[in-house]
Protein backbone atom coordinates (compact mmCIF):
# COMPACT_ATOMS: atom_id res chain seq x y z
CA UNK A 1 0.00 0.00 0.00
CA UNK A 2 1.31 3.45 -0.93
CA UNK A 3 1.15 6.14 1.73
CA UNK A 4 -0.85 9.17 0.61
CA UNK A 5 0.92 12.41 1.51
CA UNK A 6 -1.39 15.02 3.00
CA UNK A 7 -0.42 18.62 2.39
CA UNK A 8 -2.41 21.67 3.39
CA UNK A 9 -1.92 25.13 1.94
CA UNK A 10 -2.13 28.24 4.08
CA UNK A 11 -1.19 31.89 3.72
CA UNK A 12 0.92 33.88 6.13
CA UNK A 13 -1.34 35.94 8.37
CA UNK A 14 1.02 38.91 8.16
CA UNK A 15 2.04 39.17 4.48
CA UNK A 16 -0.14 36.62 2.66
CA UNK A 17 2.71 34.51 1.28
CA UNK A 18 1.45 30.95 0.69
CA UNK A 19 3.12 28.02 2.41
CA UNK A 20 2.62 24.26 2.61
CA UNK A 21 2.01 22.52 5.91
CA UNK A 22 2.60 18.79 6.34
CA UNK A 23 1.10 16.71 9.16
CA UNK A 24 3.44 15.78 12.01
CA UNK A 25 2.42 12.10 11.93
CA UNK A 26 0.01 9.64 10.29
CA UNK A 27 -2.78 10.18 12.83
CA UNK A 28 -2.99 13.98 12.99
CA UNK A 29 -4.11 14.86 9.47
CA UNK A 30 -6.62 17.69 10.06
CA UNK A 31 -5.17 21.21 10.04
CA UNK A 32 -6.65 24.33 11.60
CA UNK A 33 -5.52 27.68 12.95
CA UNK A 34 -7.95 27.43 15.88
CA UNK A 35 -6.42 25.69 18.91
CA UNK A 36 -9.85 24.68 20.23
CA UNK A 37 -11.02 22.80 17.11
CA UNK A 38 -9.39 19.54 18.26
CA UNK A 39 -8.92 18.37 21.83
CA UNK A 40 -5.89 16.18 21.09
CA UNK A 41 -3.82 18.37 18.79
CA UNK A 42 -0.20 18.95 17.92
CA UNK A 43 0.96 22.55 17.58
CA UNK A 44 3.38 23.25 14.74
CA UNK A 45 4.88 26.68 14.05
CA UNK A 46 5.77 27.62 10.47
CA UNK A 47 8.11 30.56 9.84
CA UNK A 48 7.20 32.64 6.78
CA UNK A 49 10.02 32.65 4.24
CA UNK A 50 9.28 36.25 3.23
CA UNK A 51 8.53 38.17 6.45
CA UNK A 52 9.67 35.69 9.18
CA UNK A 53 6.24 35.79 10.86
CA UNK A 54 5.43 32.67 12.87
CA UNK A 55 2.20 31.01 11.68
CA UNK A 56 0.81 28.40 14.05
CA UNK A 57 -1.13 25.41 12.72
CA UNK A 58 -2.85 22.90 15.02
CA UNK A 59 -2.99 19.35 13.70
CA UNK A 60 -5.86 17.21 14.99
CA UNK A 61 -7.69 14.07 13.96
CA UNK A 62 -11.21 12.82 13.63
CA UNK A 63 -11.96 9.70 15.64
CA UNK A 64 -12.78 6.69 13.46
CA UNK A 65 -16.44 5.90 12.97
CA UNK A 66 -17.67 2.60 14.34
CA UNK A 67 -20.51 0.67 12.83
CA UNK A 68 -22.64 -1.59 14.97
CA UNK A 69 -24.56 -4.24 13.21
Amino acid sequence: MVKKEVVKRFSCLKCGTPFEAYPPDDRHDRATRNEKDYEDHIRVDYKCKDCANINTIYWGYSPPAFAVG
